[in-house]
């Protein structure tokens, strides 16, 4: 899978602009601020159908603008191309509302989001160690919602589910309905959170059978790497347990939209957990060793080459890290931004194409 093409038309700091990609490595090149990243971030909402910096699309769009539109021109190994687009529109408030098609056919989020397949490397991927658990749960749901049409759903299911529960939680609190009346949405809970938790377990297995050979390697030592997946059951029970603290609070308190990740270290004789106990070296290694996984997982489970996602990494990585990164440029397409040139190896610039941005008017 590459993407040939890309057109971004009022998409952050691009009023009508294209590039052309080449099938291997590609690297941006320009000055912080310029808009390097938000290339990567349409190829992103392009993957994943929304943006990962942003929790609002409204905020993808110029601010001179009312609509922002990707497109981009995909070939498959089977010489097969397509035409991804996502249109993003103004609403009312902090609302918008968006189309996705393949083909000028209008697709549903959770089908579009398997149209094109990518794993993203950024700085802000330390986030998965130190940040809160939704950073944690997010590195779950990139990679099996591109792997799983049915657990992307899921996942979209799940958050009406939890809204609904929720507003009817504050009914419950203010006296206006009562407790019988979520019976049904408990079992739509119950249902879904199962699903999820049993692909979740199984992608946490691989990934823990890739950081056991890959963790000590890429690091340099003797320490070893785990993740214990913390999951909040859904069942009657539970719920029975939780009912006065969830309409005391208004919230739906179990469900795997509380789910965590419990990512250790063991140096010398005990785990330690990574978020207190690691320094930032072996911090950023362990975020390298989980996005490889990623991108091994998804290889596997759908057996095609994807594209790699990275920006800005080079000026965070030494250069054990960056050998482990280029043992998977030979197989899958590259995009790197870069404010400095001279952090690119030179036998990864002579072979890429350069894309200049202080040479392009972008804006």
């Amino acid at each position: 899978m590459k993407i040939k093409s890309l057109s971004i038309k009022n998409f952050r700091n691009y009023q009508d602009n294209s590039f052309n990609f080449d099938p291997k490595i590609n690297v941006i090149l320009g000055p912080n601020g310029i808009g390097k990243t938000n290339i990567l971030e349409a190829i992103y909402v392009l993957t994943h159908g929304k943006s990962w910096k942003s929790q609002y699309d409204l905020d993808l769009i110029n601010h001179d603008a009312e609509v922002a539109n990707i497109k981009a021109n995909i070939s498959r190994e089977n010489k097969e191309q397509d035409e991804l687009f996502v249109g993003i529109q103004k609403g009312m408030g902090n609302r918008s509302q968006k189309t996705y098609k393949v083909n000028n056919v209008s697709k549903s989020l959770s089908t579009f989001s398997r149209s094109l397949n990518s794993v993203l490397f950024s700085p802000q991927d330390l986030e998965i160690i130190i940040g809160s658990p939704s950073k944690r749960r997010h590195f779950l749901n990139e990679s099996l919602s591109q792997t799983d049409e049915k657990y992307a759903k899921e996942i979209l299911k799940l958050k009406k589910i939890v809204t609904a529960r929720n507003r009817l939680l504050k009914r419950i609190n203010e006296g206006i309905s009562g407790y019988n009346e979520l019976e049904y949405w408990n079992q739509q809970l119950i249902e879904s959170s199962n699903y999820i938790h049993e692909k979740r377990k199984i992608f946490i297995t691989q990934i823990n059978e890739f950081i056991g050979e890959k963790f000590s390697l890429i690091s340099n030592s003797n320490a070893v790497a785990k993740i214990t997946y913390d999951h909040s059951i859904a069942s009657e029970q539970r719920l029975q347990e939780y009912k006065i603290a969830e309409i005391a609070s208004k919230r739906t308190l179990v469900g795997a939209q509380k789910d965590d990740l419990l990512i250790e270290l063991k140096k010398i004789d005990r785990f330690t957990d990574a978020r207190y106990f690691a320094s930032r070296g072996e911090q950023r290694t362990l975020v390298l060793v989980l996005k490889l996984a990623s991108l091994k997982y998804i290889q596997q489970k759908l057996k095609i080459k994807i594209i790699l996602l990275l920006d800005d990494i080079y000026s965070e990585l030494d250069e054990t890290h960056r050998s482990a990164i280029a043992e998977y440029f030979n197989e899958n397409q590259v995009i790197i931004t870069t404010a400095e040139k001279d952090l690119i190896p030179q036998n990864i610039l002579s072979n890429s194409r350069m894309l200049n941005l202080e040479k392009k008017r972008v804006i």
